[in-house]
């Protein structure tokens, strides 16, 4: 039960610190890298992993979906340099399954708090799933402070269930509600995997009912092919758009796009990475 609360503490202290007047950008991308598959196929993590990497550089925070712990090792290893991260898979035995990691440039940012807890009625049980979930689902977030201004952003990733609309609005409500008063007060990036598009209940309740604003809409049509995220490797164009990158009111957005990267002729995962540039 010790790591959902870690947020509402840290949350206060820092809030006594004002929020910097200068402009500067914050990198963000959302990625769901797929889980780690054999096969020898371009679908094979082995013959992926090298464009998945070709792709993190030069981000603040990168949010991934999908990750399990060989993925995080990997990758880990080969970003050392310039970033840190942490890293909970969603089942109860942490070796085991997927998990949804924050990456941060360890070189602007420190973590001052970090925590993980499950969409469901028991969000505190390693593990749980109550609203009939085809898989366990979990949240990932962070309170970091940039070193130079002091300021302060909270960054939370997720991936919500595939199957059930029940359990995404009910995750929906879990999150805007843990994170409200977060949301009012300090800049917020809320990310991920969320498995709706854009006309579903779920997208609408959060850009609705918060002051959370889609950062691709502010800047691109949402009903454009070219902001799909989830292609699966079909030659058809893509045409859903399910990967998301929420900001509130204390961060402005500059550019938000998606990245249609090949690497060796194949994409390095069923997802397109979803880009954003920050103002603060």
């Amino acid at each position: 039960m010790k790591s959902i609360f870690l947020l509402f503490i840290p949350v206060i202290l820092l809030l006594t610190a004002p929020f910097a007047a200068v402009a500067q950008e914050i990198a963000v991308l959302s990625f769901n890298i797929r889980y780690a598959s054999l096969g020898n196929t371009h679908k094979d993590w082995e013959q992926r992993k090298e464009g998945v990497l070709s792709m993190l550089k030069g981000y603040d925070f990168i949010g991934m979906q999908e990750v399990v712990p060989l993925q995080m090792e990997e990758i880990a290893i080969n970003t050392e340099s310039e970033y840190a991260y942490f890293f909970r898979t969603r089942e109860k035995d942490p070796s085991q399954g997927e998990g949804c990691p924050i990456i941060y440039n360890k070189t602007r940012w420190e973590a001052a708090s970090n925590g993980n807890f499950w969409l469901s009625d028991t969000p505190g049980i390693e593990g749980s799933n109550t609203w009939g979930a085809a898989f366990n689902r979990m949240v990932s977030y962070g309170i970091f402070r940039e070193k130079v201004s002091g300021d302060s952003i909270l960054v939370i990733n997720t991936h919500f269930d595939h199957v059930s609309q029940a359990a995404r609005e009910k995750s929906t409500d879990l999150i805007l509600d843990r994170f409200k008063k977060s949301i009012k007060v300090m800049p917020v990036v809320f990310m991920g995997d969320l498995n709706v598009t854009p006309d579903n209940p779920v997208y609408l309740k959060i850009v609705g009912e918060s002051s959370l604003t889609d950062s691709y809409a502010k800047k691109r049509h949402p009903k454009k092919a070219n902001g799909a995220t989830f292609h699966g490797w079909d030659e058809q164009p893509p045409v859903e758009r399910i990967d998301f990158i929420f900001v509130s009111p204390f961060l402005k957005v500059k550019l938000c796009e998606v990245l249609h990267d090949k690497y060796n002729g194949n994409y390095p995962s069923d997802h397109f990475p979803l880009k954003a540039i920050l103002k603060k």
